[in-house]
């Protein structure tokens, strides 16, 4: 059963981090882990502008791209279309992200970025409480933004050719060894043509070359994964898990029904920025796993009925 809830609220003051003050009093939600809910704080500030309808999506660090995308747009999607129409949308984010996906989403003229300490008086609001947007509206309302996104950006009739060897760029679960792995997978497969790709915070439209357009992707598990709204229906998607066991990743990949093969490196952190050896070996079995499901379209038998490798 879906047990999400979207709070309408009339006469409130909603901030850039989705902070509400309703009857002078911050609305809080005490369901959430203590850890995050500076994403929401009520920071002092000033009051902008004043609206009839409003719709706050998002929080505090949606100026990353991996939250820009899962805890501003996909719970957007949640939100009715004919309340979607009529009301401004709020958030905070880099402007660069609304730049690139709100005009081709045909909202440009209601997208108000605000930061953390502004704020505008609804006469009516409506935002996504329960639970609130943090890892939380993956599923349908992820699935729904992949169909719009794939229409909008013209990939309903993409072809998928490439074959993708990622690393995250210099950050956390940065693969230290990426060459030693490219090698030994170009040694494995010398008749594909490879492409390799940093995953950095680039243009949009390089993102969408290689997302787009990708028929085996290979990459460690974080938020880079969210660029799967630009996936084929048929990409086959190889995931490297570090030692911890991050959902969203096989969520938001498996809500569309993409072939996902996971496996683990147990030594990898997923917080600390060190040297990260992944097993060579390991990632060549993946691959040859990820080969039998493009040529057979079904996948192999595995000794422990699993899909982990």
């Amino acid at each position: 059963m879906n047990s999400n809830r979207i709070y309408h609220l009339k006469n409130c003051f909603v901030s850039g981090s989705t902070a509400v003050i309703y009857n002078w009093t911050v609305i809080e939600n005490p369901n959430i882990d203590p850890a995050i809910t500076f994403i929401y704080e009520a920071k002092p500030g000033n009051i902008i502008a004043e609206y009839d309808t409003v719709v706050a999506t998002g929080h505090f660090r949606c100026n990353i791209f991996g939250h820009f995308i899962e805890d501003a747009l996909s719970p957007l999607m949640e939100i009715p279309n004919d309340v979607i129409k009529k009301s401004k949308i709020i958030t905070h984010a880099e402007q660069k992200y609304i730049d690139d996906f709100i005009p081709r989403l045909g909202l440009k003229e209601q997208f108000i970025n605000l930061k953390q300490d502004e704020w505008v008086y609804a006469r009516e609001l409506y935002i996504n409480f329960l639970p609130r947007v943090y890892m939380a509206h993956v599923g349908p309302c992820f699935r729904k933004l992949t169909k719009l996104v794939r229409e909008k950006f013209g990939l309903l009739n993409a072809v998928p050719y490439k074959y993708v060897i990622t690393n995250r760029a210099h950050y956390f679960r940065n693969i230290a060894n990426f060459k030693e792995i490219v090698r030994a997978v170009k040694a494995e497969y010398p008749k594909v043509k490879w492409e390799t790709h940093y995953q950095a915070e680039g243009k949009i439209e390089d993102t969408i070359k290689i997302y787009g357009f990708a028929k085996i992707l290979f990459g460690p598990v974080g938020s880079n994964f969210f660029n799967s709204v630009f996936l084929h229906p048929t990409t086959i998607c190889i995931v490297v898990y570090a030692n911890v066991f991050d959902h969203t990743t096989p969520a938001t990949i498996g809500c569309n029904f993409y072939r996902l093969i996971l496996y683990c490196e147990p030594n990898v952190p997923q917080f600390e920025i060190v040297d990260n050896i992944f097993n060579v070996t390991r990632a060549l079995l993946a691959f040859k796993v990820a080969f039998y499901v493009e040529e057979h379209n079904q996948w192999p038998d595995i000794p422990n009925g699993g899909l982990f490798i």
